[in-house]
C-alpha cells in the first residue's frame, strides 16, 4: 500500500492549477488503476501458490515463488511520472 500513499503524497504536493491539469488527472487515474491491478495480481499469485502448495504438498515451490515474487517486486518499483502514462 506504499504505492497508494506515494500517489496520495504526489497529488497533495500539486497546487490547485496542477491538480486541474488534464495530464496530471490522467497520471493520477492511470497510476491508481495500475497500483490496484498490480496489487490484485500479487494477491492472486499468493493465493494460487497457497492452493498449489496444499494440492501438491509444496512440490512446485520454486516456480510459484518466482512468479509471485515477480509480482510483489513490481509493486515495490512503481514510480509516478508522465512516462508511466501511455
Amino acid at each position: 500500500m506504499r504505492s497508494v500513499e506515494r500517489l496520495q503524497w504526489w497529488c497533495r504536493s500539486l497546487d490547485d492549477i496542477e491538480r486541474a491539469s488534464a495530464s496530471n488527472v490522467s497520471i493520477l487515474v492511470v497510476s491508481g488503476e495500475a497500483i490496484i491491478s498490480l496489487n490484485r495480481l500479487a494477491w492472486l499469485a499468493a493465493f494460487k501458490k497457497e492452493q498449489s502448495d496444499k494440492a501438491t504438498g509444496g512440490a512446485d515451490d520454486d516456480a510459484d515463488a518466482k512468479q509471485g515474487g515477480a509480482n510483489f517486486k513490481r509493486l515495490g518499483t512503481f514510480k509516478l511520472g508522465a512516462s508511466d502514462v501511455k
